[in-house]
């Protein structure tokens, strides 16, 4: 996780939660390791009640359909990577202090929350 998650209402009343993450690549390049990142926007339907639990710093799994957004900045082509979730598992949850946190199971039904 890049950031803290936020909790947006659309203009119908319904509810998503928005946060963007890293996922890096490693591989060999003329006998060196070259590392990739690439960065994606991330929004998830199903359950608003995760948003506290997805902080800037986490380890998630993620599961959903990808896409592409391209727009103009300032007359500049652009583009970003999409992801619009729909599971969400979180590894190695940890609380403020960085101590070992227990999450809870569940919240309302439909989240796999793991810790190590």
């Amino acid at each position: 996780m890049t950031a803290d998650a936020v909790v947006r209402t659309t203009t119908t009343d319904k509810k998503v939660v928005g946060f963007s993450i890293a996922e890096n690549d490693s591989y060999m390049s003329n006998g060196e390791l070259t590392t990739a990142t690439r960065f994606y926007d991330c929004s998830y339907w199903n359950n608003q009640n995760i948003a506290p639990y997805l902080k800037k710093g986490m380890l998630v799994e993620l599961m959903g359909d990808l896409g592409l957004r391209a727009y103009l900045s300032g007359g500049e082509a652009k583009a970003s990577l999409t992801l619009r979730v729909t599971r969400v598992q979180l590894f190695g949850f940890r609380d403020a202090k960085g101590s070992q946190a227990v999450a809870p199971d569940q919240v309302d039904g439909d989240l796999t929350f793991l810790v190590d």
